[in-house]
C-alpha cells in the first residue's frame, strides 16, 4: 500500500496544480446498485463494451481490475488482449468498435507528464485533433487558455481547480490513482535523486 495511492485528481499529489476540487465523485461511497441502475437509466441496453489492454505490465493489471468493475456494474465487456506494437495500431482506430474499434483503454504516465494543464494529454478537449479517444470540450480549452494567460501562480492554481471539475464532469479520462516505482542502485552512490525514470544528475560515488 506504501507503493501507491488512490483517490487522486488529475495532478500528481503534492505538484503545484494538485487540487482536490470535484474530486467527490472518485472519493465517495460506492454504492454498485445505484450504478447498475444509472446505467440503464441513461439507455445502456447491454451493448458490447470493446476494452484493449496491451501487454505492459501495469497497463494489463490496471485493465483487468477495470474489466472487472465494469462487469459488476452490469456492462457486457469485450476484454480485447494484444502485444503493445498492435495495441498502439488499435488505439489510433476511429471506428465503431463493431467495426474494429474500441471503447475504453487503460494506461500509465509519469507524474512529469501530467504536471500542469499545458502538457497533461487527458486534459484537452480538442476532438480530432486530440489524443486517442478525441473528446470535445469547449469549456476545456477555454480553461487551459486561460491557465496559459493566469498572471500568477495562484491565478494558475484557481483555474487548474476548475479545469479538473470540468474534465471530471465530462469524463475526459479517469484518475485511477499513482504508483511510485522503485529504484535499486549501489551503495556507494550519493546524491541520488527521488523518481521515475531514474535521473543522472547530481549523483556521485563515494571514495
Amino acid at each position: 500500500p506504501t507503493l501507491g495511492r488512490s483517490g487522486i485528481g488529475c495532478f500528481p499529489p503534492g505538484s503545484p496544480m494538485a487540487t482536490t476540487a470535484g474530486l467527490e465523485v472518485l472519493t465517495g461511497p460506492r454504492d454498485l446498485d445505484r450504478v447498475r441502475r444509472d446505467i440503464v437509466a441513461a439507455g445502456y441496453r447491454g451493448e458490447r463494451v470493446v476494452v484493449i489492454a496491451n501487454n505492459v505490465t501495469q497497463d494489463k493489471r490496471c485493465s483487468d481490475v477495470g474489466v472487472d468493475m465494469m462487469k459488476r456494474a452490469g456492462l457486457t465487456v469485450d476484454d480485447q488482449h494484444m502485444d503493445l506494437s498492435a495495441w498502439f495500431q488499435r488505439l489510433l482506430k476511429k471506428d465503431p468498435a463493431d467495426q474494429g474499434g474500441w471503447n475504453c483503454y487503460c494506461t500509465d504516465w509519469m507524474g512529469t507528464d501530467v504536471l500542469n494543464p499545458g502538457i497533461h494529454p487527458w486534459l484537452r478537449g480538442n476532438g480530432a485533433s486530440g489524443r486517442p479517444g478525441w473528446p470535445t470540450s469547449p469549456r476545456l480549452e477555454e480553461l487551459r487558455n486561460a491557465w496559459f494567460d493566469a498572471p500568477d501562480p495562484a491565478a494558475q492554481q484557481r483555474i487548474a481547480a476548475e479545469i479538473q471539475i470540468q474534465a471530471l464532469q465530462d469524463v475526459t479520462f479517469v484518475p485511477l490513482g499513482l504508483t511510485y516505482p522503485q529504484t535499486a542502485y549501489r551503495a556507494d552512490l550519493t546524491g541520488v535523486l527521488p523518481g521515475f525514470p531514474p535521473v543522472f544528475w547530481n549523483v556521485q560515488r563515494q571514495g
